[in-house]
Order: structure tokens, then sequence, then C-alpha cells
């Protein structure tokens, strides 16, 4: 049994992928930091084409959960990019 955010994430999984590959992609040539910035304006912008495509039509190719999964997502990255000490601690309580 699937508990609802395993549900979620195979769910929006091509989704997912779709979004990711098309932000790599415009935020080639940079460095990692730089990328994941590059990479959360991108989604930023893909979120407002979000809003607007449900304001006119009522729906929209990407949802609101995707959009919400791959924010959470950048933010752990940079994250484990500034500070790979907590990042590192963290796992050492986990195990």
């Amino acid at each position: 049994m699937l508990n609802n955010k395993e549900r979620r994430n195979t769910m929006y999984k091509p989704d997912i992928k779709k979004v990711l590959k098309v932000l790599l992609r415009k935020s080639k040539g940079l460095n990692r930091v730089e990328r994941i910035e590059e990479m959360y304006k991108g989604l930023t912008a893909l979120g407002l084409v979000v809003c607007r495509q449900k304001r006119d039509n009522g729906i929209s190719f990407v949802s609101y959960e995707t959009i919400d999964y791959i924010d959470n997502l950048l933010k752990r990255a940079k994250q484990s990019r500034l500070n790979p000490r907590t990042v590192f601690k963290q796992l050492e309580f986990n195990y």
C-alpha cells in the first residue's frame, strides 16, 4: 500500500521528468549553484504560465503539485550545494 507522498510521486513522475529535462537544458553551461538558481527562475516562469492557462482554459499541461514538488527538490539541492556539512550531518543521524 502506497502512502500519499509515494502515490503522488508515481502519479506525476512523467511530468516531473519532462519539466526537469527542460529546466536542465535551459541552464546548461553554468556551475551547480548558478544552475539551480536559473532552474528556479525558469520554474517560477512556468508557474506563471500554468496560472494563466488555468485562468483562461481551466486546464494546463503541468499541475501545481508537480511545480511544488520540483520547487522543494530545487530547494533541497541548493541547500546541499551551499552547506554540504549540514547534509553530511543529517546523513550521519539517519544511519
